[in-house]
Protein backbone atom coordinates (compact mmCIF):
# COMPACT_ATOMS: atom_id res chain seq x y z
CA UNK A 1 0.00 0.00 0.00
CA UNK A 2 1.16 3.21 -0.87
CA UNK A 3 2.13 5.93 2.13
CA UNK A 4 -0.04 8.25 1.29
CA UNK A 5 -3.11 6.10 1.26
CA UNK A 6 -1.77 4.12 4.61
CA UNK A 7 -2.06 7.32 5.80
CA UNK A 8 -5.72 8.07 5.09
CA UNK A 9 -6.51 4.55 6.28
CA UNK A 10 -5.08 4.82 9.25
CA UNK A 11 -7.54 7.71 9.82
CA UNK A 12 -10.34 6.09 9.45
CA UNK A 13 -9.02 2.84 11.61
CA UNK A 14 -8.05 5.41 14.30
CA UNK A 15 -10.89 7.68 14.36
CA UNK A 16 -13.96 5.20 13.99
CA UNK A 17 -15.96 6.00 16.78
CA UNK A 18 -15.62 9.82 16.58
CA UNK A 19 -16.44 9.85 12.52
CA UNK A 20 -19.24 7.58 13.41
CA UNK A 21 -20.91 10.26 15.45
CA UNK A 22 -19.71 13.33 13.11
CA UNK A 23 -21.11 11.79 9.87
CA UNK A 24 -23.90 9.63 11.14
CA UNK A 25 -26.60 12.28 10.45
CA UNK A 26 -24.52 13.51 7.18
CA UNK A 27 -26.44 11.33 4.68
CA UNK A 28 -27.37 12.69 1.37
CA UNK A 29 -31.01 11.84 1.38
CA UNK A 30 -31.56 14.39 -2.32
CA UNK A 31 -28.35 12.58 -3.98
CA UNK A 32 -29.64 8.84 -2.59
CA UNK A 33 -32.76 9.19 -4.44
CA UNK A 34 -31.18 11.02 -7.07
CA UNK A 35 -29.44 8.03 -7.57
CA UNK A 36 -32.09 5.38 -6.87
CA UNK A 37 -34.27 6.95 -9.12
CA UNK A 38 -31.89 5.78 -12.47
CA UNK A 39 -31.61 2.12 -11.10
CA UNK A 40 -34.25 -0.47 -11.78
CA UNK A 41 -35.47 -2.41 -8.87
CA UNK A 42 -33.47 -5.44 -7.25
CA UNK A 43 -30.69 -3.46 -8.68
CA UNK A 44 -26.70 -4.54 -7.72
CA UNK A 45 -24.94 -1.61 -6.29
CA UNK A 46 -21.03 -1.12 -5.08
CA UNK A 47 -20.64 1.17 -2.09
CA UNK A 48 -16.75 2.30 -3.12
CA UNK A 49 -15.56 3.60 -0.07
CA UNK A 50 -18.30 2.48 2.54
CA UNK A 51 -16.86 3.36 6.00
CA UNK A 52 -19.14 2.05 8.12
CA UNK A 53 -22.05 1.23 6.19
CA UNK A 54 -24.57 4.12 6.26
CA UNK A 55 -25.35 4.87 2.83
CA UNK A 56 -24.79 1.10 1.84
CA UNK A 57 -27.78 0.16 4.50
CA UNK A 58 -30.11 2.60 2.71
CA UNK A 59 -29.59 0.68 -0.33
CA UNK A 60 -30.39 -2.58 1.17
CA UNK A 61 -33.23 -1.36 2.75
CA UNK A 62 -34.40 -0.11 -0.14
CA UNK A 63 -34.43 -3.19 -1.74
CA UNK A 64 -30.98 -3.28 -3.83
CA UNK A 65 -28.07 -5.85 -3.41
CA UNK A 66 -25.58 -3.92 -1.81
CA UNK A 67 -22.02 -4.47 -1.32
CA UNK A 68 -19.82 -2.23 0.46
CA UNK A 69 -16.30 -1.82 -0.14
CA UNK A 70 -13.72 -0.23 1.68
CA UNK A 71 -9.54 -0.55 2.76
CA UNK A 72 -9.88 0.48 6.74
CA UNK A 73 -10.62 -3.07 8.19
CA UNK A 74 -12.14 -1.12 11.60
CA UNK A 75 -14.67 0.48 9.25
CA UNK A 76 -15.85 -2.98 7.81
CA UNK A 77 -15.92 -4.59 11.28
CA UNK A 78 -17.96 -1.56 12.16
CA UNK A 79 -20.66 -1.87 8.90
CA UNK A 80 -20.93 -5.68 9.24
CA UNK A 81 -22.39 -4.84 12.47
CA UNK A 82 -24.67 -1.47 11.09
CA UNK A 83 -26.24 -3.18 8.39
CA UNK A 84 -26.27 -7.19 8.84
CA UNK A 85 -28.40 -7.40 5.44
CA UNK A 86 -25.31 -5.97 3.45
CA UNK A 87 -22.12 -8.07 2.17
CA UNK A 88 -19.11 -6.22 2.67
CA UNK A 89 -15.47 -6.63 2.23
CA UNK A 90 -12.04 -4.79 2.74
CA UNK A 91 -10.94 -3.67 -0.71
CA UNK A 92 -9.00 -1.51 -3.06
CA UNK A 93 -10.81 0.22 -5.38
CA UNK A 94 -7.83 -0.13 -7.88
CA UNK A 95 -7.97 -3.31 -7.70
CA UNK A 96 -11.84 -4.58 -7.42
CA UNK A 97 -12.12 -8.34 -7.35
CA UNK A 98 -15.64 -8.52 -8.79
CA UNK A 99 -16.39 -10.02 -12.13
CA UNK A 100 -16.71 -7.74 -15.51
CA UNK A 101 -20.01 -5.96 -15.30
CA UNK A 102 -21.22 -6.91 -12.11
CA UNK A 103 -23.07 -4.53 -11.23
CA UNK A 104 -25.74 -1.74 -12.39
CA UNK A 105 -24.91 1.14 -9.81
CA UNK A 106 -21.66 2.60 -8.21
CA UNK A 107 -21.94 4.94 -5.22
CA UNK A 108 -18.53 6.33 -4.73
CA UNK A 109 -19.06 9.13 -2.57
CA UNK A 110 -16.32 11.12 -1.45
CA UNK A 111 -13.67 8.22 -1.99
CA UNK A 112 -12.04 9.01 -4.95
CA UNK A 113 -10.69 11.99 -3.53
CA UNK A 114 -8.70 10.24 -1.49
CA UNK A 115 -6.54 8.74 -4.15
CA UNK A 116 -3.88 11.16 -6.38
CA UNK A 117 -5.05 11.71 -9.88
CA UNK A 118 -2.98 8.91 -11.62
CA UNK A 119 -3.98 6.31 -9.17
CA UNK A 120 -7.77 7.73 -9.47
CA UNK A 121 -7.16 6.84 -13.14
CA UNK A 122 -6.71 3.02 -12.31
CA UNK A 123 -9.45 2.81 -9.87
CA UNK A 124 -11.85 4.84 -12.68
CA UNK A 125 -10.75 2.08 -15.12
CA UNK A 126 -11.97 -0.58 -12.76
CA UNK A 127 -15.40 0.88 -11.84
CA UNK A 128 -16.05 0.80 -16.03
CA UNK A 129 -14.75 -2.57 -15.89
CA UNK A 130 -17.42 -4.07 -13.28
CA UNK A 131 -20.04 -1.33 -14.08
CA UNK A 132 -22.52 -2.92 -16.59
CA UNK A 133 -23.34 -1.44 -19.83
CA UNK A 134 -25.73 1.76 -18.93
CA UNK A 135 -24.95 1.39 -15.51
CA UNK A 136 -24.68 4.60 -13.54
CA UNK A 137 -22.04 5.95 -11.30
CA UNK A 138 -22.38 8.95 -7.86
CA UNK A 139 -19.07 11.16 -7.51
CA UNK A 140 -18.44 13.49 -4.70
CA UNK A 141 -15.25 15.08 -4.80
CA UNK A 142 -13.43 18.33 -3.21
CA UNK A 143 -13.87 21.39 -6.05
CA UNK A 144 -10.61 23.69 -6.33
CA UNK A 145 -6.89 22.54 -7.86
CA UNK A 146 -4.01 20.29 -7.25
CA UNK A 147 -3.70 16.99 -4.43
CA UNK A 148 -2.11 17.53 -0.85
CA UNK A 149 -2.18 15.80 2.53
CA UNK A 150 -4.15 18.13 5.34
CA UNK A 151 -4.59 18.35 8.73
CA UNK A 152 -7.52 17.64 9.94
CA UNK A 153 -8.24 19.63 13.57
CA UNK A 154 -11.85 17.99 13.66
CA UNK A 155 -9.79 14.28 14.82
CA UNK A 156 -6.73 15.38 16.71
CA UNK A 157 -4.84 16.95 13.70
CA UNK A 158 -5.05 13.57 12.07
CA UNK A 159 -3.88 13.67 8.58
CA UNK A 160 -5.60 12.62 5.39
CA UNK A 161 -4.74 13.09 1.36
CA UNK A 162 -7.09 14.55 -0.86
CA UNK A 163 -7.37 15.61 -4.22
CA UNK A 164 -9.23 18.74 -5.83
CA UNK A 165 -10.73 18.65 -9.43
CA UNK A 166 -12.30 21.41 -11.02
CA UNK A 167 -15.67 20.97 -12.86
CA UNK A 168 -13.92 20.53 -16.67
CA UNK A 169 -11.72 18.05 -15.53
CA UNK A 170 -13.57 15.56 -13.75
CA UNK A 171 -16.25 15.74 -16.75
CA UNK A 172 -13.51 15.68 -18.96
CA UNK A 173 -11.78 12.78 -17.78
CA UNK A 174 -15.20 10.84 -17.16
CA UNK A 175 -15.86 11.64 -20.72
CA UNK A 176 -12.49 9.84 -21.67
CA UNK A 177 -13.58 6.48 -20.36
CA UNK A 178 -17.36 6.99 -21.82
CA UNK A 179 -19.24 8.73 -18.97
CA UNK A 180 -22.31 10.51 -19.91
CA UNK A 181 -23.12 13.34 -16.96
CA UNK A 182 -26.18 13.11 -16.38
CA UNK A 183 -27.01 15.34 -13.03
CA UNK A 184 -24.05 17.82 -11.65
CA UNK A 185 -24.32 20.64 -8.88
CA UNK A 186 -21.29 22.50 -7.67
CA UNK A 187 -22.19 23.61 -4.49
CA UNK A 188 -20.01 26.30 -3.87
CA UNK A 189 -20.58 27.81 -0.09
CA UNK A 190 -21.43 24.76 1.76
CA UNK A 191 -22.41 26.41 4.98
CA UNK A 192 -21.35 22.73 7.27
CA UNK A 193 -17.85 23.16 8.83
CA UNK A 194 -17.56 19.58 7.41
CA UNK A 195 -18.05 20.21 4.12
CA UNK A 196 -15.12 22.84 4.37
CA UNK A 197 -14.03 23.52 0.35
CA UNK A 198 -16.46 23.37 -2.82
CA UNK A 199 -17.95 20.47 -3.28
CA UNK A 200 -18.96 18.60 -7.17
CA UNK A 201 -21.45 16.61 -7.44
CA UNK A 202 -22.45 14.54 -10.48
CA UNK A 203 -24.21 11.13 -11.62
CA UNK A 204 -22.92 9.90 -15.15
CA UNK A 205 -23.72 6.60 -17.19
CA UNK A 206 -22.04 4.05 -18.48
CA UNK A 207 -22.31 4.54 -22.64
CA UNK A 208 -20.33 1.66 -23.60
Amino acid sequence: MKEYIKKTVDFYDKNIDEYFQKTINLQDKFWLDKFVSYLPQKSKVLDIGCAFGRDTKFFTNNGFDTTGIDLSENMIKKAKSFSPSSKFYVMDMQNLDFDNQSFDGIWCSATLLHLNKDDAITALKEIKRVLKKSGIIYLNLKEGIGEKVIIDDRYQNSEKFYSYYQESEIKGLLDEFGFQVVDFKLENNPQEKYKNTGIIYLIARNQD
